[in-house]
């Protein structure tokens, strides 16, 4: 891949619960912090108007009340309020495409998932249709519709058979403006506060252990000599 023109282009959000100092099963604060690291190599991935290259990752918004604008997206840090033990929320990290980029490769890394599970955080909603995991099986690569810590490739309405994205002839015809922002879909939808004792809530008060669920996004330039998905994977790059 060394001599293969490749961009990448990462974004990360970090998912941070956090429960309030206060009484037994008392009313929680839970904030999930999403971290913006952008960086690109070569040319071809263009910005959005928002500044975004090549790629974007946000998420519903969550106003002050607790409920969730699904028709608001953010790239920075929210609070969830008053989560409570048994409370599930919409949580949909989401990475756009920002159409008239050179087509490319999509991955997503998570991390995190076991740790949080130990504390009592779940993670669902796994869009297995349009994200797939990437596993190393008898030292090849393969795709499975495996959940949970690991780097998860884009295989969804947007990709060809061998998983490009491409947007170049949309915006030709007109489909997509140049620079639009269009969704590859959400990686997962929800995060969940498992419904818990007392003695399990005091275990993880008042941070749940720092437990943190990361996301990250990366676009890799796909070249027109025959390289696969599996070459674009070994040039990928989160931050």
């Amino acid at each position: 891949m060394t001599k293969k023109k490749i961009m990448m282009t990462a974004m990360s959000a970090g998912l941070v619960a956090v429960i309030g100092v206060g009484g037994t099963l008392a009313y929680l604060s839970a904030q999930s912090e999403t971290v913006n690291n952008t960086f690109t190599v070569g040319t071809g991935y263009i910005p959005d108007e928002g500044g975004h290259v090549g790629i974007v990752l946000d998420e519903a918004k969550v106003n002050t009340d607790g409920t969730v604008d699904i028709n608001t997206r953010v790239d920075g840090p929210q609070t969830y309020p008053e989560l409570m033990p048994g409370d599930s929320k919409l949580k949909d990290p989401t990475v756009r495409f920002v159409a008239g980029s050179v087509k490319s490769y999509v991955f997503a890394q998570v991390t995190g998932v076991e740790d949080a599970a130990e504390n009592y955080l779940t993670i669902d909603g796994w869009n297995t249709q349009s994200w797939m995991k990437v596993e190393d099986q008898d030292g090849e690569l393969t795709l499975t519709d495996n959940t949970g810590d690991g780097i998860y490739l884009y295989v969804g309405n947007y990709a060809d058979e061998n998983y490009v994205v491409d947007f170049d002839d949309e915006v030709e015809n007109e489909e997509y403006a140049e620079g639009e922002d269009v969704s590859l879909g959400y990686i997962f939808s929800n995060v969940s506060f498992n419904n818990v004792s007392n003695d399990e809530f005091e275990s993880v008060s008042p941070n749940f252990n720092n437990a943190a669920i990361k996301v990250a996004a990366c676009a890799v330039q796909a070249a027109n000599d025959g390289s696969t998905w599996e070459d674009a994977y070994g040039a990928a790059t989160f931050k």
